[in-house]
């Protein structure tokens, strides 16, 4: 997921530094990423990036299109996001996060 995701910083022409920093094994590690999204492969398989609280690190929808030659399957059929330290979110933060996603769910919803 990490490098499908790199890859997608390149095509794009963005740097991926500061993404590919908040990348860690151990999301505590990794201070400038709030929050976790967790992606089940079409169940094939679990991934997980770490990202910035507005969730502008990460394209939902590239991933959603991304090719998983192994499995044979593409993009994921659900995500989670939580804390990285698996605190509760605030209502606060569930808004907020709605409002972030819904412009990211709706552009993956006319790519079906």
């Amino acid at each position: 997921m990490v490098y499908a995701m790199a890859a997608y910083y390149q095509i794009d022409g963005r740097p991926d530094d500061d993404f590919l920093a908040m990348q860690t094994y151990n999301p505590a590690k990794s201070p400038n990423a709030p929050y976790m999204v967790s992606f089940d492969l079409n169940g094939h398989a679990c991934a997980r990036l770490l990202v910035d609280p507005e969730l502008k690190s990460i394209d939902l929808a590239d991933l959603y299109n991304h090719p998983w030659h192994p499995w044979k399957t593409v993009g994921y059929s659900q995500i989670w996001i939580s804390h990285r330290d698996w605190s509760d979110l605030t209502k606060k933060e569930m808004k907020a996060l709605d409002k972030e996603s819904d412009g990211i769910l709706n552009t993956i919803k006319n790519l079906i």
